[in-house]
């Protein structure tokens, strides 16, 4: 009956010794956000090193009739980390569809959030984030949707929310 209690006290010391073991490594590993709070694309870019994504493929016919839909009146939220393989590979292509929409500058915000989905503004507060990258489209500031992990067909979500909202 000894050898059990000891057995199970040696375990559990390797399991607290291995816990504090992955803990320690992802402090080392630690990266602080390289943009928090809003940023244009251009800064974003500048500042993490990311690149345009001109291999990401777009439906014309989805473009061109989107284009006919959005208006000065839509503006698109983008909420992301640096941190996050999922955000550096496709923020980029939500960038591209706004870029190929002409969605004036002034209508995209893009936002770099920390590790606790927080940033310095406090604007991230009137949206429910679930995960990065995120993207909030509102027509009059009012909430028309969002898109957001795992179903990242950025091109057909804009367009069923748009559709909706209009119709």
């Amino acid at each position: 009956m000894i050898r059990n209690e000891y057995r199970l006290i040696i375990l559990a010391t390797i399991f607290t010794l291995a816990l504090f073991s992955c803990s320690l490594k992802n402090m080392q590993s630690y990266e602080p956000p390289k943009v928090l709070g809003y940023s244009t694309w251009e800064e974003w870019k500048e500042k993490t090193g990311w690149k345009e994504n001109d291999n990401y493929i777009l439906d014309k016919n989805k473009i061109n009739k989107l284009k006919n839909l959005v208006n000065d009146n839509h503006k698109f939220v983008i909420f992301g980390t640096t941190f996050c393989d999922d955000c550096k590979d496709n923020i980029p292509k939500v960038i591209r569809i706004l870029q190929e929409l002409q969605v004036p500058k002034n209508n995209i915000r893009l936002y770099g959030l920390d590790y606790d989905l927080t940033e310095p503004s406090g604007y991230y507060k009137n949206f429910k984030i679930p995960s990065t990258p995120c993207v909030f489209i509102l027509e009059a500031d009012k909430v028309l949707g969002s898109i957001a992990h795992p179903d990242y067909d950025w091109l057909d979500n804009i367009l069923k929310i748009i559709e909706k909202s209009q119709g």
